[in-house]
């Protein structure tokens, strides 16, 4: 849930860099902070051609409201979009009629990632902050984030996993759309392509959290850690081995662990071996006793003392 920002009355029309400068149309140029980078170039702000209710207050008329040369402030309304910078600013926000540019301050900002977005626990950016600057692991709005991208149980999986990715800040629906303060879901370049999230935790049709047959996985931000048995057949029950694929039922109703013929995923105490080669789109398959190899759909070599050819 975002909180709408209602900025009332007057607003400030051009800023130093971080400063509370104001400008006055009575005067011959703008007050401003000494050492600004635009001091020699900013102009006086006709208050007709600007956005929202301007008020004129002791002389002064303003855009913005006080103290917005803190990043607290004008960043914040900028990922809300409480106002569109771009009217004054600039469609590029490197000055426009005010010559003004977001660049004076923070010229990194553009290719940056998370200028914006955070870095909360590690360089990740995963969890990120929310739009509304809430940063707190527990309470941000989709609290997974960070598991998705650590490489502990699966693969460090990228933001084209859930999102589109734009190739730059002011690309087209990214920072000013028509959704503003949503975090737009969108897994159709990742490996859950059919999956679909409902804007309040859930995420369904995934292949991420299935069985690993098909995009049947469903997952709840929240719900707690997860185990083998989260996404595939409990192996502790003979009934699930007759739901999984191939030969599963064979080898474990044989007393075959998973380890034996998934040895690069998994360890004897179902521990996750290594994270790159799990739900990583594919199946892996390594022996941990020698003489077996698998080739195609078919498994050659020396299983309970005699060799045979087993398909899958």
């Amino acid at each position: 849930m975002f909180t709408s920002i209602f900025v009332s009355g007057s607003f400030l029309a051009v800023q130093a860099c971080h400063s509370t400068s104001l400008v006055s149309r009575d005067s011959a140029e703008p007050q401003r902070e000494t050492g600004s980078p635009w001091e020699d170039t900013a102009p006086v702000v006709d208050s007709s051609e600007q956005p929202g209710d301007s008020a004129d207050t002791g002389g002064q008329n303003r855009y913005h409201p006080d103290n917005y040369g803190e990043t607290s402030e004008h960043g914040l309304e900028a990922k809300l979009n409480v106002q569109d910078c771009r009217t004054c600013h600039g469609e590029d926000l490197t000055g426009g009629k005010v010559d003004v540019s977001c660049d004076y301050c923070h010229s990194w900002w553009r290719n940056d990632c998370l200028f914006c977005h955070g870095a909360v626990l590690d360089s990740t950016g995963a969890p990120p902050e929310d739009m509304d600057d809430q940063d707190a692991p527990d309470l941000i709005s989709f609290t997974a984030h960070h598991a998705h991208v650590t490489g502990e149980s699966h693969a460090s999986y990228d933001c084209g996993q859930c999102h589109l990715v734009p190739d730059q800040v002011l690309a087209t629906g990214h920072i000013f759309d028509s959704t503003p303060a949503e975090a737009e879901v969108d897994m159709a370049a990742g490996l859950s392509a059919l999956g679909s999230y409902d804007g309040a935790g859930t995420c369904t049709n995934l292949y991420c959290h299935g069985s690993g047959k098909e995009h049947d996985g469903t997952a709840i931000d929240g719900s707690g850690s997860t185990t083998c048995s989260s996404c595939h057949p409990d192996t502790s029950t003979s009934y699930a081995w007759s739901t999984m694929s191939g030969a599963h039922s064979a080898h474990l109703e044989a007393g075959l662990g998973c380890d034996q013929c998934h040895a690069e995923v998994v360890g004897e105490d179902l521990a996750i071996v290594s994270g790159d080669l799990h739900v990583d789109g594919s199946v892996t398959v390594t022996f941990s006793a020698g003489g077996i190899y698998m080739s195609g759909e078919y498994c050659y070599g020396y299983c309970h003392g005699q060799f045979h050819v087993f398909s899958w």
